[in-house]
């Protein structure tokens, strides 16, 4: 299931699995640019993303390209077919519980699970994935969720607080700003005054900002209200 169309860019020189820092978890190709291209940039050497719905291959042209702009960070895929994601819930969980499981991420990036349905699945089930004895006996995760639509986070719910601010340089806005347009990203033209905006508020010349949902226990951090999603038939949560 678990097929890594961009080369072995999850194993080290000596076939070994990479560890890395943080790992995003997007339903299609482009989400993770829009929600995460900032931090993927800054961490390029040490961060990792999971693509759950297989891309078709103007997709994948596209985000090899974007992949580039970012730094080339690492990049594997689940295969699935990308209008019936919720049909495969439970293997979704499993790949993920594996993957971090080997990678060993500190923070794991999912979706809001709001604006299109397979959001909800890829934040359910990396959500239940890190809950998981695979990965959860491996090391203690934050749970992070990231905008998707480069919205306006005052259109959220109100109980959400996006507090963690992630601090980014002007070049890494600039590698999420040419990434976004290469996957032809609507609100790409608006990615760099977010960025602006948003380190505004954190006292910072740029950043791109996450609600924490769950914290390893010990952790300093405070996570934000609970994300609220409808209900999904079985699972751990």
């Amino acid at each position: 299931m678990n097929q890594d169309l961009t080369g072995t860019h999850l194993f080290d020189s000596r076939g070994e699995p990479l560890r890395v820092s943080r790992l995003v978890v997007a339903s299609h190709a482009g989400d993770e640019v829009v929600g995460c291209g900032g931090l993927l940039a800054k961490h390029h050497e040490d961060g990792a993303v999971v693509v759950v719905a297989a891309p078709d291959h103007q997709r994948l042209e596209r985000l090899t390209t974007a992949r580039h702009l970012l730094g080339s960070p690492a990049y594997t895929f689940l295969g699935l077919p990308d209008d019936r994601l919720a049909d495969h819930l439970e293997p979704i969980v499993s790949a993920l519980s594996t993957l971090i499981g080997q990678l060993r991420p500190a923070e794991v990036y999912l979706p809001y699970p709001a604006h299109h349905p397979d959001h909800l699945v890829a934040y359910e089930a990396g959500v239940r994935a890190t809950r998981r004895p695979g990965a959860r006996d491996t090391a203690p995760v934050s749970v992070l969720v990231y905008d998707t639509r480069g919205a306006d986070v005052a259109e959220y719910p109100a109980d959400i607080r996006w507090g963690v601010g992630e601090s980014l340089r002007e070049e890494d806005v600039e590698r999420l700003v040419a990434a976004a347009v290469v996957h032809r990203s609507p609100v790409a033209k608006d990615l760099a005054e977010r960025a602006r905006r948003v380190g505004s508020a954190h006292g910072l010349p740029w950043a791109e900002q996450f609600a924490l949902v769950r914290t390893p226990p010990g952790s300093r951090r405070a996570p934000a209200a609970p994300v609220q999603v409808p209900a999904m038939a079985g699972g751990d949560r």
